[in-house]
């Protein structure tokens, strides 16, 4: 059974050995690694070897080498992963996200959120945290933090949009408070990427939401583009 509650060091000492391969411009070396990776992951203590990794190792590199590999194995065996040890991941994957101070290893653990999300929406289990996380961020008066807020929440519409329809309203109402509160073109940028994933899955009953949010959203594109800034996927059909 998959756990966070252990760590072997064994398994430790291997999987850095493994990770740090990664890095390296060898196929030969590339394809060893992934023949490691898949013998340390039939290991019970390997989810929570990645994390620690990912968690307390002071390599930038290896960090985000264990994100991106946690990510893609938690999303694979979510539905074989128990209730308790759901909740451990999804709590410290909300706690790394506070934490992590590299932003590339940050966005890595922001797509964990984002695929964990879509796991848990599709079968009706709101992950009610990740929605606080976001909430908070958004009000806490910090541009950082809403910065990180928002961009957490365009990832969960990115990956979940299809599963959201309960909570449109409320994702878009906390879009068009973006857009008034902050003043940081990224921030700009996150919020309507947001809008532009859920658009189309909305109906009549969030009509009165999105004609206010259509002229706000071109404002801030045409903003960007006078600014010379780079605009991405905010294409409304």
């Amino acid at each position: 059974m998959l756990s966070l509650s252990e760590v072997d060091p064994d398994v430790l000492k291997h999987l850095r050995e493994a990770l740090s391969k990664f890095v390296l411009p060898d196929n030969t070396t590339l394809l060893q690694a992934s023949k490691d990776l898949y013998q340390l992951s039939q290991h019970p203590s390997f989810l929570s070897s990645l994390f620690f990794i990912l968690a307390n190792e002071s390599a930038t590199e290896m960090r985000h080498t264990a994100a991106v590999v946690f990510r893609r194995k938690v999303v694979k065996l979510w539905k074989s992963i128990d209730d308790s040890n759901r909740l451990a991941i999804k709590e410290a994957t909300l706690k790394r996200l506070q934490e992590e101070p590299d932003p590339v290893v940050r966005n890595s653990v922001m797509e964990m959120a984002g695929g964990i999300a879509k796991q848990e929406f599709a079968k009706k289990r709101p992950w009610e945290e990740v929605v606080k996380f976001v909430h908070s961020s958004v009000h806490s008066g910090n541009e950082l933090e809403m910065e990180r807020g928002t961009q957490v929440l365009k990832i969960i519409c990115e990956n979940a949009a299809g599963y959201l329809t309960e909570h449109h309203c409320g994702i878009l109402t906390l879009i068009d408070e973006v857009l008034k509160l902050s003043k940081t073109p990224n921030t700009w940028q996150y919020a309507v990427q947001a809008f532009n994933f859920l658009v189309p899955y909305l109906g009549d009953e969030e009509g009165k939401l999105v004609r206010a949010l259509v002229p706000k959203s071109v404002l801030v594109i045409k903003s960007m583009l006078d600014n010379n800034m780079e605009v991405m996927f905010l294409s409304f059909p």
